[in-house]
């Protein structure tokens, strides 16, 4: 894949997300704008499905509740119940057509958890989807461009490409650049913890790691999906990028933890 594709397919994510982060302000319109990730989600797990003929079940259903219940706009508390909701609808799909299969109850499980990690992401606000960005993008870049020159050691068989000294580097840098942002993004927020100091900013620092190892994390299981399948990108619906999901795994993972956590932080 040349790098010009890269950079056009990189230019037009960066716009997408920043439309997103512009119309934070409306939920509805944000849902609106989450209908192509929502069915390019459905359309690269479904690609999988051996059973043709359920297809529109999956497609028709998930598209429906995924709307139906993001409009309720449910409470931290109550966000899981759009999972359990999602994955009711989706074996109730596999019970109809009397399918029992392993590969197909994987999909359908998969399928929910994704949409019910968009919908956590859906609920970020301006600010934690600018420190959500600044995480994955910082981390991913200096991870890419410190293991393409330092790197000497594989990290995990599920992503050959990726180093210890790439991985490591990445999280390191992109937590403390991430960290900085907290600080310009929340430093009028009401937080007992944010005064700017050594001790405030090793809280800061010790969030924006785990994080970024989230992200991490989002990123390697969508791997294992994929060496599972034996596919090397899920589709090729982003232009130099691959798939829908592979810009959005290291995202979505992340999302949930940070929404959750911005509930409960003292102060928030």
């Amino acid at each position: 894949m040349s790098f010009k594709k890269r950079l056009i397919g990189s230019i037009l994510v960066f716009f997408y997300f920043l439309v997103f982060i512009f119309f934070s302000f409306s939920y509805k319109i944000k849902l609106l704008l989450s209908l192509p990730l929502c069915i390019g989600i459905l359309y690269e797990l479904l690609q999988f499905l051996e059973f043709k003929d359920i297809k529109i079940y999956f497609y028709f259903f998930n598209l429906l509740f995924f709307f139906l219940l993001n409009l309720l706009n449910l409470s931290s508390i109550n966000l899981g119940l759009i999972f359990i909701f999602l994955l009711t609808i989706n074996f109730c799909i596999l019970i109809y057509k009397n399918i029992l299969d392993k590969d197909t109850f994987l999909i359908t499980i998969l399928i929910s958890l994704y949409l019910y990690f968009l919908s956590t992401f859906l609920k970020l606000n301006i600010k934690e989807l600018i420190y959500l960005l600044s995480i994955v993008w910082t981390t991913d870049t200096f991870a890419y461009f410190i293991g393409t020159k330092f790197g000497k050691k594989r990290f995990t068989l599920i992503s050959p490409k990726k180093t210890i000294e790439g991985t490591l580097g990445g999280v390191f840098i992109g937590s403390l650049i991430s960290s900085y942002i907290f600080f310009i993004l929340f430093k009028s927020e009401s937080f007992t913890y944010i005064d700017l100091n050594i001790a405030s900013f090793l809280k800061i620092f010790t969030l924006s790691l785990i994080l970024s190892f989230l992200a991490q994390i989002g990123d390697l299981f969508s791997s294992y999906i994929k060496r599972i399948y034996n596919i090397k990108d899920f589709s090729n619906l982003v232009y130099g990028h691959g798939g829908i999901l592979d810009r959005l795994d290291s995202l979505l993972f992340a999302s949930v933890f940070i929404y959750i956590l911005f509930q409960i932080l003292p102060g928030s």
